[in-house]
């Protein structure tokens, strides 16, 4: 059973027994079967818009707030203190002009979200002022994938996706995929291993870290599948 389900069944019995309310005042309202209204209530069930636009109007109380509050305690719940810094250094290396390059994202948590700035291809850390390109989106974790999407301000057809394992711990060093479909003179789409750190690293990315091995490649050549492994730092 849904723990978002669960905590919104509560939050509708919550609403009914202020009203003083029984199950079957409820059923006849919103023409549903009594035990069907339990259902709801218990989280065993989930409720489609139609009978939440009935609950609604039954109510006259603005259910997308009770949904808001639900989401927003179940997401701060979820996530992972491995994200709870503000300022992360993304790496990879850029085999078209055999450089590294470093972008820096700003987090802001509000609300059920981590919101980004991305700020691309920093030539110089303390002055992100001169950045010519800065992409806005968010970051959301899950049990089975860590997600990075942002959009170039001045461009939303040019995006850039990044994808990481779930931190097991607080995450120091992360490896990932980063897929970039840059619109810019001299780029084509492109998918490349990255590396995500809480602190700005003083030498180059290690080949073993942020460059395709030997090993991965011929899985590469035989599955046709880049697979990132949990990062060992």
């Amino acid at each position: 059973m849904s723990e978002l389900l669960k905590d919104l069944g509560e939050y509708l019995k919550t609403v009914r027994k202020n009203r003083k309310e029984k199950l079957e005042d409820v059923a006849f309202a919103i023409g549903k079967s009594v035990s069907t209204v339990s259902r709801y209530e218990k989280g065993q069930i989930p409720i489609d818009l139609n009978t939440l636009c009935a609950l609604s109007r039954h109510y006259d109380v603005d259910l997308t707030q009770g949904i808001s509050q639900v989401a927003q305690a179940e997401s701060t719940e979820n996530s992972s203190e491995a994200f709870m810094s503000s300022t992360f250094y993304l790496y990879y290396n850029d085999a078209k002009s055999e450089r590294e390059i470093v972008s820096i994202l700003d987090r802001n948590y509000t609300e059920s979200e981590h919101h980004l700035l991305l700020f691309y291809d920093v030539k110089k850390k303390d002055d992100l002022g001169s950045c010519r390109n800065i992409y806005t989106g968010s970051l959301v974790e899950s049990d089975v994938a860590t997600h990075i999407q942002v959009r170039n301000t001045k461009n939303k057809s040019d995006k850039i996706f990044v994808i990481l394992n779930p931190p097991k711990e607080s995450l120091n060093e992360q490896v990932g995929v980063l897929i970039c479909s840059l619109e810019k003179e001299g780029f084509a789409p492109m998918a490349t291993k990255c590396l995500l750190t809480k602190e700005p690293r003083n030498g180059p990315i290690s080949e073993s870290i942020a460059n395709i091995s030997s090993s991965e490649f011929r899985k590469l050549k035989k599955t046709n599948q880049l697979i990132i492994k949990q990062s060992t730092k």
